[in-house]
């Protein structure tokens, strides 16, 4: 697991690795992810045989050294009709030590992308750097320290937190290099922090880390970091409050407050509503040139499920000041989904969303997902003109077979059709396939 979490929150965002919950009472949040036991993440190459050597010290004994391998499509025709394609192969492999003196550890990660097949003009995909070049790197490399009920962390890592996060969807994650202090969930179940500082990011199509001003589109050649700090509490089990915040100098502060209410019904039915506000504002020096200096967005999402048959509505609204932007991540605004974020200024997201396991039908290993997002009243930011409506609807299928000489691997073919006004489409089609050992 990540030193703040582990997986997006919702659904449509879990890495290309990952099957969905389908109880919305255990889909947690980022915040909640964030708080979590951390490494090691699971079970890896040796770790069983290691296991049962009681005579080799823990640091030893309780390693793990795990590969990934991914092999990944992707084929888009833009709303310019111009055509991305690229197939690559890659995935990681890491290394995770055990405790020594059960407080100190290590790990690294060494990611790789590999171009299959790729012209350099149908480049974009994101599998690959610009040019549809290979890429090696390691993007992980850090030690952990556990004492007095806190994690340090330091060195090269991996955060999923609602501004800064792997937004693992391609071919390799982003990685940041900073230093994070938390509280783990299991140590206080009720409330939990965290606070860091983020030197530099790698982006998830890149294998160079650069300052998180340059990340976030700052040219003055600029070299700061930033700062960042959460919390969670919970009033209880059905009810708690987050909130979030990204400070980089003289370019943007971003922030996230949220609400998390769950019930469970005695028919089975178990619900969950969420509410959030999204606020950033340009500060100090302004290196990114905003035409706004400050722009916001509010959301609510319901959702409902039943025998792993999921239901999802959500709305969102945003402030006609600005765009949003989320240069460290995945956006973290509800209607986030498989190509829009829907954050462009002035504009509304209605999504409607089933999820299901279709074990339930015979179908073992298998589920389905779709969602449809209804984007309408977007202006530019500058002249308050119209901006053409975007209505998006995304279809994923995930298979992950259950034989044990299978165990490990997970297929998912994904499907987004986006039609704007003005008779201009999008289709954008995904083959994923990945392979743990």
């Amino acid at each position: 697991m990540h030193a703040w979490g582990t997986l997006p929150a919702r659904a449509e965002l879990f890495p290309s690795g990952e099957i969905r919950i389908f109880d919305v009472w255990d889909i947690p949040s980022r915040m909640e992810l964030g708080m979590l036991p951390m490494e090691p993440e699971s079970a890896g190459l040796w770790k069983d045989w290691l296991a049962k050597r009681e005579e080799i010290n823990p640091f030893v004994r309780d390693s793990e050294v795990k590969l990934h391998l991914r092999n990944y499509y992707l084929t888009r025709d833009n709303l310019d009709d111009e055509e991305i394609e690229t197939w690559a192969q890659g995935g990681y492999l890491r290394l995770v030590t055990g405790r020594a003196w059960d407080k100190l550890s290590f790990g690294g990660t060494v990611y790789g992308s590999y171009r299959l097949y790729g012209p350099e003009d149908k480049d974009g995909a994101l599998l690959l750097k610009p040019g549809q070049e290979n890429i090696t790197v390691l993007g992980k490399a850090y030690a952990q320290i556990n004492y007095a009920r806190h994690q340090l962390k330091l060195g090269r890592q991996e955060y999923e937190l609602p501004w800064v996060n792997a937004q693992d969807n391609r071919m390799i994650p982003n990685t940041f290099e900073g230093y994070s202090l938390t509280t783990p969930r299991a140590e206080n179940p009720n409330l939990q922090y965290g606070l860091g500082y983020v030197d530099k990011m790698k982006k998830r199509n890149s294998d160079t880390f650069i300052s998180m001003s340059e990340a976030a589109g700052d040219t003055s050649g600029a070299d700061h970091g930033a700062v960042m700090g959460g919390a969670r509490y919970k009033f209880a089990d059905a009810l708690s409050l987050e909130a979030f915040n990204v400070w980089t100098p003289d370019a943007i502060n971003l922030f996230q407050g949220q609400v998390v209410c769950r019930l469970k019904t005695d028919m089975g039915l178990n619900l969950k509503f969420t509410g959030q506000f999204l606020h950033e504002e340009t500060v100090g020096a302004d290196l990114l040139g905003r035409a706004a200096a400050s722009t916001y967005a509010l959301g609510g999402m319901a959702e409902a499920s039943y025998q792993k048959l999921v239901g999802t509505l959500a709305l969102t609204g945003n402030s006609a000041n600005e765009d949003l932007i989320s240069p460290y991540g995945t956006y973290p605004g509800y209607n986030s989904v498989i190509v829009n974020d829907y954050n462009r200024a002035g504009e509304y997201g209605l999504r409607t969303g089933l999820s299901y396991d279709l074990s339930e039908l015979g179908l073992t290993g298998v589920s389905v997902m779709g969602n449809y997002v209804w984007g309408f009243g977007a202006v530019d930011p500058e002249s308050g003109a119209d901006i053409p409506n975007q209505d998006e609807l995304d279809l994923t299928l995930d298979y992950a077979p259950r034989a044990s000489w299978l165990k490990g691997l997970k297929i998912r073919l994904r499907s987004a059709m986006i039609e704007e006004e003005g008779a201009r489409d999008l289709v954008d089609n995904r083959v994923i396939i990945n392979y743990a050992l």
